[in-house]
């Protein structure tokens, strides 16, 4: 990865390790769990490194594997939850990170994924997929990408007819519009841009054809922000910058010339604004934007959005830069995130933490794959970070 240090990154994920064989979440706390460990073995799968006492780290996420239902569950994570996200969502969260892991360093589960049995019919996948609130494709859309890499870890051949359903469900549901998936709710483009970031490098991987990818772009570059990543209150987002640019990167060569020289653009300025959520410990932040920046003021109307008719965008784009400018000059210490709405992993944005540590890893990964035709390939199993 061009003009970053590959060693302080990797010197700030052994800093999290613990005895334990599991890595915390930052320098700044002590709490350690399943994901925290996940995302700093994923790290090292970036970087293509072995890390340090693996098989202690693989066996600590043996252990969360319950035998009956497959599942693996973390009752460390569950009290406290906060927001969308509810018990079911977490443990299907915990198990796919970790078969992540366990993919990436070549091991199987102890258990069968007994779980899966009810959805392995056609008719209860239609029941389960009309059911879920796509007027938030961006929350939604992990629970469908979660039980396709359910089904493709656990036997893709004998599963096949469940996944294609899936996809060509998916395939019948995408919006003409625009590209994306809203199954015709009112939902920002921003939302379903991390839908659809959720979905397509499956096709990818089955080397399926990707339907409306001018309008995926088209509307994805409509989103990217004045400072080249993709939230609205500028300073980025790890989740947003990830799939804003794994969908400009997958959709790359899918494109006329005129879209790529555009993507190529917007790669360039978008590496160079995640090269500065780096902190001098070698880690990278969720954002930079905890000092009072005047061009939020400048940009404060978002014209481009305005012109575009793309209203829900527009408004909020324009309500989190001002909430941004208002917590900046009096509301620092309430800028804070926390992933997935579990109160041991939560920290201030610009404060180095092992989740966006991965993500803003592999978005300049695949921005340098694109962008200097590197032969990058960060994985060969579903999941993500998969870029053929």
């Amino acid at each position: 990865m061009k003009n970053l240090n590959q060693q302080k990154v990797s010197n700030f994920v052994n800093s999290l390790y613990c005895p334990t064989g599991a890595y915390k979440f930052s320098p700044h706390s002590e709490e350690y769990n399943s994901l925290s460990t996940c995302f700093a073995l994923l790290t090292f799968e970036v970087l293509g490194e072995t890390p340090f006492n693996l098989k202690a780290s693989l066996d600590y996420l043996q252990d969360f594997q319950d035998k009956d239902s497959g599942l693996f569950i973390d009752t460390t994570i569950l009290d406290k939850l906060k927001g969308t996200h509810n018990i079911e969502y977490i443990n299907h969260q915990v198990t796919y990170h970790i078969l992540m892991v366990f993919d990436a360093f070549g091991i199987s589960s102890k258990f069968e994924l007994n779980f899966l049995e009810e959805y392995k019919s056609e008719v209860y996948l239609n029941k389960w997929l009309e059911s879920l609130n796509w007027k938030n494709p961006w929350l939604i859309s992990n629970n469908v990408m979660f039980i396709l890499n359910f089904l493709i870890h656990q036997n893709e051949v004998e599963n096949k007819k469940y996944i294609d359903y899936i996809l060509d469900w998916l395939d019948e549901n995408q919006s003409n519009e625009n590209g994306m998936w809203n199954l015709g709710h009112k939902s920002t483009l921003h939302n379903q841009m991390a839908g659809a970031f959720h979905f397509q490098y499956f096709f990818d991987y089955f080397k399926r054809k990707k339907n409306n990818t001018n309008l995926i772009v088209d509307n994805t570059l409509l989103i990217q922000d004045y400072d080249g990543l993709f939230s609205y209150a500028s300073g980025g987002g790890a989740c947003d910058d990830l799939d804003g640019i794994d969908l400009l990167c997958r959709n790359y060569h899918d494109v006329d010339e005129y879209r790529k020289d555009k993507i190529i653009k917007a790669l360039m300025k978008a590496k160079a604004s995640l090269l500065v959520n780096q902190n001098n410990d070698g880690g990278f932040c969720w954002a930079k934007r905890t000092k009072f920046n005047f061009k939020n003021v400048i940009h404060m109307i978002p014209i481009r959005l305005i012109l575009a008719k793309e209203n829900l965008d527009a408004k909020r784009s324009f309500i989190m830069k001002v909430k941004n400018i208002i917590a900046t000059i009096f509301f620092k210490k309430k800028l804070k995130w926390q992933f997935s709405g579990i109160d041991k992993c939560s920290i201030m944005i610009d404060e180095s933490d092992i989740f966006s540590t991965w993500f803003r890893l592999l978005s300049i990964s695949m921005i340098d794959k694109v962008i200097n035709n590197e032969p990058l390939k960060i994985r060969s199993k579903i999941g993500i970070g998969y870029l053929k």
